[in-house]
């Protein structure tokens, strides 16, 4: 019952979410739209019964995108056509039913008020969610974002605040949570903001730096940081100098991996004996403490129908660890085939002449290198 009233607490609570993102960000398009009172009536900010944008690289931007959807350029004529702004511009420009002048104009407005998402899921992740809309609603309207991100500013910018601070969400929520999907989020950022930004460069190191000085102070504190560690790594080779679609590959196939590495099959083993109705123990014990000679660890696990069920207390201490020469001493030595007469369990397996040729030149601590010639194989001559 506690599990599904928290379950439904839970919805509601990203309804309240979805809710202040979706106020938010039509709050910050609105404010935008003032400047279109200031100029719409203007006939020097229009051309052709459009408004026009209102800077100079946007109109370099504005030229690839219409190369792009045109399906041609005219030679050496430093076209960007290969950069993110012009593509994306195209894109939507292909799919809405708008003119290209309308798309450009009015895109910063819907781009840049995309920063509200991050901030407010920072102030719910902090359980501050209150703060967070309170922080979308002034941060995205801070004096040189706005001016940068207004109607009519196309360029750069109407996306630069957004991915770092998607990043920045991105890397509390891995940290806090330690879930692997956060891992790949972070990755894909990075990657996306690079290609929307090459200059991103020195603010993904910041990020990184960041989180290598905390993983340093893990280290310091002896402190788990595998986790981080392994953020770490995505965060480096998501920052790569290669190909965006290269650093893709190689982020998701590394996802893919750690995935299947982490595979939970012990604990599907164990879920599906509870299912069954199994009382289930397990842990990991030193073979020594219950009187093996071997110095390994061992997983043990126990079930029974019948009730709760646990290994018993270890028997032995380090002062009276049983050794393989106290367990197995006084057995009398046999050749190698041989069944002991008096302990059937007591053999030894038969080997070549070869291989005990090889065993008695093996020495303590040594390998192969150690043998003659003859003895060596193939593979120890390569």
């Amino acid at each position: 019952m506690k599990k599904l009233l928290s379950l439904e607490e839970d919805k509601l609570n990203w309804k309240i979410v979805l809710f202040l993102i979706l106020i938010a960000y039509s709050f910050n398009i609105a404010v935008r739209y003032i400047y279109i009172s200031y100029v719409g009536d203007v006939p020097q900010f229009q051309w052709q019964g459009h408004l026009m944008i209102n800077n100079n690289d946007g109109y370099y931007w504005a030229e690839g995108a219409r190369d792009i959807l045109a399906g041609f350029h005219q030679e050496n004529d430093s076209s960007p056509i290969t950069t993110a702004p012009s593509k994306l511009t195209a894109f939507f420009a292909y799919i809405l039913p708008f003119s290209f002048e309308t798309v450009i104009f009015y895109l910063p407005a819907f781009f840049s008020s995309l920063l509200v998402i991050p901030i407010i899921l920072i102030g719910r992740n902090l359980g501050k969610l209150e703060v967070g809309f309170i922080g979308a609603l002034l941060g995205s309207i801070a004096w040189s974002y706005y001016n940068r991100t207004m109607v009519g500013y196309y360029d750069t910018d109407m996306l630069n605040i957004v991915f770092p601070t998607f990043l920045l969400w991105s890397l509390i929520w891995a940290i806090r949570t330690q879930e692997d999907k956060y891992l790949i989020f972070t990755a894909l950022d990075i990657i996306a903001y690079r290609w929307w930004y090459p200059q991103s460069y020195s603010l993904e190191v910041a990020f990184f730096g960041l989180v290598f000085l905390y993983v340093a102070y893990q280290y310091l504190k002896k402190q788990d940081f595998e986790y981080n560690l392994t953020l770490l790594t995505f965060m480096m080779f998501a920052m790569m100098g290669l190909d965006s679609w290269i650093r893709l590959c190689i982020v998701i196939c590394l996802f893919i991996l750690l995935k299947f590495k982490k595979e939970p099959i012990f604990d599907n083993f164990v879920n599906e004996l509870k299912k069954e109705g199994f009382f289930v123990w397990y842990s990991v014990v030193y073979a020594p403490d219950y009187g093996i000679p071997q110095k390994r660890k061992r997983l043990v696990l126990l079930a029974s129908k019948f009730g709760k069920i646990e290994l018993i207390k270890a028997t032995h201490k380090p002062e009276n660890y049983i050794t393989v020469k106290k367990a197995i001493g006084d057995l009398e030595p046999i050749k190698a085939g041989e069944t002991s007469v008096n302990d059937f369990i007591h053999r030894a397996s038969k080997i070549s002449d070869k291989n005990l040729r090889r065993i008695k030149q093996s020495k303590q601590g040594g390998s192969w290198r150690d043998w003659e010639e003859s003895l060596k194989l193939k593979c120890h001559t390569k």
